[in-house]
């Protein structure tokens, strides 16, 4: 196994990195390494010791050629070898990123035909699946090795469904360490797995000696021509074994059941990898692009966010896999964390894959606001023994080392911070040293972009959530809110910047983003809605109305999701219920009134859909129900107090069953409202629906 200086893609560090090979001693896998070195510059990864050095192109799978596989480089057109000239018969160079060469020559070490036709029966996908499974065996050994390593306190395997969790978690990881490549390993391996399957089926006793043309079923190949035929990308196939259940699946006899067996395995698979190519399309909420990390080598970002994607994931693996699904296991089943001697000795990559294997368990566990509830008081000290673990077996600089400090201590704030008799000092400082080293990280070019704007937007949540009710409470022992405000304002920073978009101000507005960036502006602009300032309330009012819900509406027509269009909705009316607020107080009451009807309009488009009605209606109620209760009274009470045009008078006796609806949640959860964090907002609102004549049901 390569040290972790190979891994280093210039400065930039991926999780779980592809590594280009050294040419082996056996002759079989000769071909397979040549292939690799070809195929990996091509798709994004750099290989520094290649005859482009750190150069690299993002190559479209459906468009790439076998004559530039060969020659490890972008052919030119007709009109650019025109255009574009080398310096003498004998030499190459490449100009304007194409690779050049003289009449007489070819680029370094191009691969022969006569290798390439080995491959087949598709030799383009046979090819790259060979080279990406090359590529990336180091990382296939880390995950099944990690996967194994997976076990309860007890010394057992988890349940299906986390094992599940954990394999999808770090297939997802491979794919945002390097998406062009395995995006097109994944093409190729669809390609390979409807033509592996062929038929070979004998001749009739009646047809004799029938002679079979070359292209018919049953021919013999010609003389000598024997093929390589992969159909299977290894890190995802080959780890998928570990998930298994440990009983069979029903059938009326072994061989039915084996065959259930196997076409079940390759669906779960095809399930992910199918979900990962829908990364960075309409389909999907991820937002990829493209950036060049260093000049000449351009690259795919992916801001994704593992935890939904492994939720939807298991949520249909478990249905094939006939696992109990989620909410069906103890809560106690919590993932036993390794000492560090047992893990220290393991390969880099198997370390990492480890850490980051175990951590997507425990984020598995905590992604519904029900599996959250029911582990509120346990997991704590199991995500501390994490952070601890990593940090024992990992280098300080190390990307996935600095993400687990950082996502650790940010479950363990949201899991606490609820409760206010919980103490959130060791847990706050820990959130607020981890996204310090994630952004020092992410300004040496030390983390992957999109991992760093991930664990930005997700800890800055956290943060705002403390800075507008924990640091409110003088014995706290936390930074002020003015501290915390301070901080947030960097930490957007570093969001933007790794982003690579730019802020949004009202007197420039940003033009159209491309992709889902826009969609990504949601945490920041829930930031602004947050503030005291006028001025970042108008901001945020900017940001909310002219990127973040025209991108979430787009999405809810596309795919029929309407919750990140409510989750807009909602936080927007923050921002519109502190403007009229600060209009009321000031008397300006016709401004309050126009600032409480858009609050009021948002709120009841948010009502409307059918997620919400599911979220609302769910028991006990959940705290992602709560929250929106939280945000959604005060906006319908502020129309009803200003008597904003066509109020509905119903809109009091929603309000007031919203309000209802956070009791019951405070009793459930933190054992009492007194408890409770936002308990001083649920007495406020009781009050002032107490005033208008209506009292709580």
């Amino acid at each position: 196994m390569a040290g972790i200086a190979s891994f280093v893609y210039g400065d930039h560090m991926p999780l779980l990195p592809a590594v280009v090979p050294d040419i082996p001693e056996s002759r079989a896998e000769v071909a397979a390494a040549r292939l690799a070195r070809k195929i990996a510059p091509l798709f994004g990864v750099p290989w520094p010791d290649g005859p482009f050095g750190r150069r690299t192109w993002v190559s479209d799978y459906a468009r790439v050629t076998l004559s530039e596989i060969s020659r490890g480089a972008p052919l030119p057109t007709r009109a650019d070898a025109q255009r574009l000239t080398t310096p003498h018969a004998g030499a190459w160079q490449v100009v304007e990123r194409i690779g050049l060469a003289g009449p007489r020559a070819s680029l370094p070490n191009e691969i022969a035909n006569a290798t390439l036709n080995r491959f087949g029966p598709d030799t383009r996908a046979a090819v790259v699946l060979t080279a990406v499974n090359r590529l990336l065996d180091p990382v296939t050994d880390a995950i099944g090795t990690a996967l194994a390593l997976l076990v309860d306190p007890n010394g057992s395997p988890l349940p299906t469904r986390l094992r599940l969790a954990a394999w999808t978690g770090l297939v997802v990881e491979t794919f945002r360490s390097q998406p062009a490549l395995l995006a097109a390993g994944i093409h190729a391996r669809a390609i390979q797995h409807e033509l592996v399957q062929s038929w070979q089926l004998p001749l009739a006793a009646g047809l004799g000696d029938l002679p079979l043309t070359r292209c018919e079923v049953g021919a013999p190949l010609a003389r000598g021509a024997t093929t390589t035929q992969p159909f299977l990308l290894d890190v995802a196939d080959h780890t998928f074994a570990a998930c298994q259940p440990a009983e069979p699946p029903d059938g009326d006899d072994e061989l039915s059941a084996e065959l259930a067996g196997r076409l079940r395995d390759a669906e779960a698979v095809d399930l992910l990898l199918r979900r990962l190519l829908a990364a960075g399309t309409p389909a999907d909420a991820s937002h990829l692009w493209l950036s060049e990390r260093e000049p000449g080598q351009l690259a795919v970002e992916a801001l994704l966010f593992p935890s939904g994607l492994v939720d939807q994931f298991v949520r249909h693996a478990t249905r094939a896999q006939g696992a109990p699904g989620p909410g069906s296991e103890p809560p106690q089943v919590l993932p036993a964390i390794p000492h560090a001697s047992d893990v220290q000795g393991l390969p880099l990559l198997t370390r990492r894959a480890l850490v980051l294997g175990l951590y997507t368990v425990l984020a598995h566990l905590q992604v519904s606001p029900r599996g959250r509830d029911a582990s509120r008081q346990t997991i704590g000290p199991v995500l501390e023994q994490l952070a601890a673990l990593a940090d024992a077996v990992l280098d300080p600089d190390d990307p996935v080392a600095a993400l687990t400090a950082c996502r650790t201590a940010d479950m363990r704030v949201q899991t606490l911070r609820p409760d206010q008799r919980n103490d959130l000092r060791a847990p706050l400082t820990d959130l607020l040293a981890g996204l310090d080293r994630c952004e020092n990280l992410l300004a040496r070019g030390l983390l992957d972009r999109g991992a760093a704007a991930e664990v930005i937007s997700s800890a800055c949540v956290e943060l705002l959530a403390v800075r507008r009710t924990n640091a409110q409470r003088p014995d706290a022992g936390l930074p002020s809110p003015a501290a915390l405000d301070r901080r947030l304002h960097r930490a957007w920073a570093a969001f933007h910047e790794a982003l690579e978009v730019p802020r949004f101000h009202l007197d420039s507005p940003l033009p159209r983003l491309p992709g889902l960036a826009g969609y990504h502006l949601q945490n920041y602009a829930a930031f602004l809605a947050a503030s005291t300032d006028e001025a970042d309330l108008r901001t945020a009012i900017g940001l909310f109305t002219s990127v973040v819900i025209p991108a979430r509406s787009e999405f809810a027509i596309r795919t029929g999701h309407s919750a990140p269009l409510r989750n807009a909705l909602q936080v927007a009316t923050r921002a519109s219920t502190g403007l009229a607020e600060a209009a009321r107080a000031r008397g300006e009451i016709a401004q309050a009134m126009r600032w409480a009807q858009q609050g009021r309009a948002w709120i009841c488009r948010a009502l409307t859909a059918t997620e919400t009605g599911r979220l609302l209606d769910g028991e006990p109620p959940t705290e992602n129900a709560c929250r929106f209760a939280l945000l959604a009274a005060p906006a319908l009470l502020l129309a009803a107090e200003l008597r904003v045009p066509d109020i509905d008078p119903a809109d009091l006796t929603t309000a007031a069953q919203l309000v209802e609806l956070v009791r019951r949640w405070e009793e459930a959860t933190v054992g009492g409202g007194e408890h409770h964090t936002r308990h001083a907002e649920v007495v406020t609102l009781a009050a002032r629906l107490a005033a208008l004549g209506v009292s709580h049901p």
